[in-house]
């Protein structure tokens, strides 16, 4: 049987996904303004990040947890299924909450070698430092 390789992420691209509009605009100033080779897309809640991750199939996506319509843990599962069907990497995932994180995404997030997870409020050195690292590691 063969195996297809799997697709890369587009390298530069990044995805930020909160259900409050200031918070997704500042994260966005952040990393436009200390990141300038990352492209910076935006969604309102997981179903919108779904598809925007359709289309650009970011290396690295903040999300907040808990959002109307689809929360975080969905939005994850949702874009590693359409990871799995279309042979493609699965990007490094940021959880961002001011909540305790459920059993389910500390599962996702596991050693925190891929994916992380970032309680509210975060510092911006934090946010661009973790981003910077695996756009690094995308490219290498």
């Amino acid at each position: 049987m063969e195996t297809k390789e799997l697709v890369h992420c587009n390298r530069d691209r990044v995805l930020v996904v909160d259900d409050e509009a200031p918070i997704r605009m500042l994260f966005k100033r952040v990393i436009d303004l200390t990141l300038p080779q990352a492209k910076v897309d935006l969604a309102a809640n997981g179903r919108e990040a779904v598809n925007v991750f359709r289309q650009e199939h970011h290396v690295v996506i903040l999300m907040d947890l808990h959002m109307p319509e689809m929360d975080g843990v969905e939005a994850f599962y949702a874009i590693r299924d359409l990871c799995t069907q279309q042979h493609w990497v699965l990007p490094a995932v940021m959880f961002c909450t001011a909540f305790t994180p459920s059993d389910a995404v500390n599962e996702i997030v596991g050693d925190g070698s891929n994916h992380d997870v970032l309680r509210k409020p975060v510092q911006s050195d934090d946010i661009v430092s973790r981003i910077n690292a695996r756009l690094t590691a995308a490219k290498g």
